[in-house]
């Protein structure tokens, strides 16, 4: 049999065997006109194949998939296969199909793509509609694409699936010499390689604005992307510096670790990646793998939890003392960890790894030990903090409000919600908040006016105390505009019933400005370092204001209690 001839043969197996599982085929030349085509071209394209043929292959695919399957095709080679990738159609009355993309190229032929369209091999039209979409480059977001990465090594399929990171060095750098057009560009374009290289053409994403991940099948060319992302700067933008893609390849494989806590690295090491400042999690730091990388969050995770279990860290307590008269209204508990290392790191892994509540809880039933105890001459009232994840679980309020059933120390404990996870459902955290209040428990809210801990939570949470950021209290004696923000936010707060504590205060001259802005309490060295007990009164007492200066502070709301040690 000629050559011709049996490249016939070839295709007609093909047609034979595609078209039982397909619901259009369709032949495409080296010059991307559509040869031949067979199936229900109607219902899908609103044309009859015949109509198909000599139209570009562009019309059957939606405005935005267009670079995605021009990538798809550039990249598969003469005798290879080409998996199914996930692609909407152009609309047909409005309406758009997604649909998987298949086919091959045969070894001989001259040029030709072989290509199938079928319903049945798409993703689940859930999965689509919900998997949040990179306006920019069409890529998932940060949160879809750790939700795909999550279900991929939930399969656990023996390392087929590989995990690359990647990283734009020098992108801001040429998104300013490009300008937005061609930035915009070089993003949909880059989107579109980085999808046809993912995954059924759907498991790639954007972390962050440089940083960016994709899930794939297959070994991925280094010097080829390289190259290829050269090229797609050089067309947007002439003459400006392409950006650097640095990457790291990984096995997205459990490593012989338990489903969740492999989970639980993968997404913190995901989310900590994705930071521009990406600490120890950096494309180099990661070339030893994802074992090694799952090894290392495991392993800090595995010693935490152990801290937590066998309570290797100790308590601190700095007083909080009010500036009217001198008086301790409660101490603040701290954390100091055994090897000195620190406790906001400690805390913001955990929340990383989603396993704060573990440690609140410890905390809260140290502190109640010790105010339901009779170890002192006097008995404290301590402030714990409570991390706003905490918060946010049930299950945790639950074990908490278990905890302090019966115990009578509504007027001993107060709770400070830790501004170092953002609250991301207010109404939800004001409703476990009444619920502490409603128990008699005072709650504030911690590193008040720096970050998302602003004036619309005053607005969200019914509470009882703040305590402003500390860089308020630093820039009090030398910026105006300073001191008169933290005037006004001291007179909101207490026309709302509401009392202020000013942390870092180290000077005499830091406590006379405070209180002539009407800052009711203050906590910092001046009054007192974290000491491994609480005190009963502060050496020597900051000598009491002029009468004129602040008043007494006034009753709070339900949940406040008028009288203090």
């Amino acid at each position: 049999m000629d050559t011709a001839g049996g490249l016939r043969q070839e295709r007609d197996r093909f047609v034979a065997f595609s078209f039982a599982a397909a619901d259009l085929l369709f032949e495409v030349g080296s010059d991307g006109i559509i040869r031949y085509a067979y199936g229900a071209a109607r219902s899908l394209t609103g044309r009859d194949a015949p109509e198909l043929v000599g139209q570009h292959w562009s019309v059957l695919f939606a405005d935005h998939e267009r670079q995605l399957v021009q990538r798809v095709l550039q990249r598969l080679e003469r005798g290879a296969r080409l998996k199914p990738v996930a692609v909407s159609l152009a609309p047909v009355h409005g309406t758009s199909s997604r649909m998987a993309l298949g086919g091959c190229r045969l070894p001989d032929d001259d040029g030709a793509f072989y290509l199938t369209l079928s319903a049945s091999q798409a993703v689940s039209p859930a999965e689509v509609v919900a998997a949040g979409r990179d306006r920019e480059t069409g890529l998932l977001d940060s949160a879809s694409f750790e939700h795909k990465a999550t279900e991929a090594l939930r399969q656990d399929r023996g390392g087929e699936l590989g995990l690359t990171l990647l990283h734009l060095d020098g992108f801001q750098r040429f998104s300013a010499a490009a300008g937005a057009d061609a930035t915009s560009l070089f993003l949909t374009e880059f989107g579109a390689l980085l999808r046809a290289c993912s995954v059924d053409g759907s498991s790639a994403g954007r972390l962050s604005d440089d940083r960016y991940g994709l899930i794939r099948d297959e070994d991925l060319d280094e010097d080829l992307l390289g190259e290829q992302v050269q090229l797609i700067a050089d067309t947007a933008a002439p003459g400006a510096e392409p950006p650097v893609c640095e990457r790291s390849d990984v096995a997205l494989v459990r490593a012989g670790l338990t489903e969740d806590d492999a989970i639980k690295a993968l997404v913190y090491t995901l989310s900590t990646f994705a930071k521009a400042n990406a600490g120890p999690f950096t494309i180099k730091s990661l070339a030893g793998g994802f074992e090694a990388l799952l090894g290392s969050t495991i392993a800090r995770f595995n010693a935490y939890r152990d801290m937590v279990a066998q309570n290797r860290f100790a308590l601190a307590f700095q007083p909080v003392v009010e500036l009217a008269g001198g008086a301790i209204r409660h101490h603040e508990v701290l954390t100091r960890l055994e090897d000195g290392a620190s406790p906001y790191q400690m805390v913001t892994f955990a929340e990383g790894m989603g396993v704060i509540e573990q440690f609140d809880l410890v905390v809260c039933r140290r502190a109640m030990d010790i105010v339901t105890g009779a170890k002192l001459p006097f008995v404290p009232r301590l402030a714990v903090n409570l991390s706003a994840q905490s918060l946010e679980s049930g299950l945790f309020l639950n074990t908490l409000f278990d905890l302090l059933e019966g115990t009578g120390t509504e007027d001993r404990l107060l709770f400070e919600i830790t501004e170092s996870t953002r609250m991301r459902d207010l109404e939800r955290a004001n409703d476990a908040i009444q619920r502490l209040r409603a128990r008699g428990y005072q709650v504030g809210l911690d590193d008040f006016g720096a970050g998302a801990a602003s004036f619309p939570y005053l607005q969200a949470l019914t509470i009882d105390f703040v305590k402003i950021d500390g860089a308020y209290v630093r820039g009090v004696l030398t910026d105006p505009r300073n001191a008169l923000i933290l005037k006004s936010m001291c007179s909101l707060c207490r026309d709302m019933g509401i009392y202020t504590i000013a942390e870092m205060v180290e000077t005499k001259a830091q406590l006379e400005r405070l209180r002539e802005v009407g800052v009711d309490c203050g906590q910092g060295f001046l009054f007192g370092r974290p000491a491994p007990q609480p005190v009963a009164t502060v050496t020597p007492p900051p000598e009491p204001p002029p009468a004129n200066v602040i008043g007494t502070i006034r009753p709070r709301r339900r949940g406040a209690y008028p009288t203090w040690n």
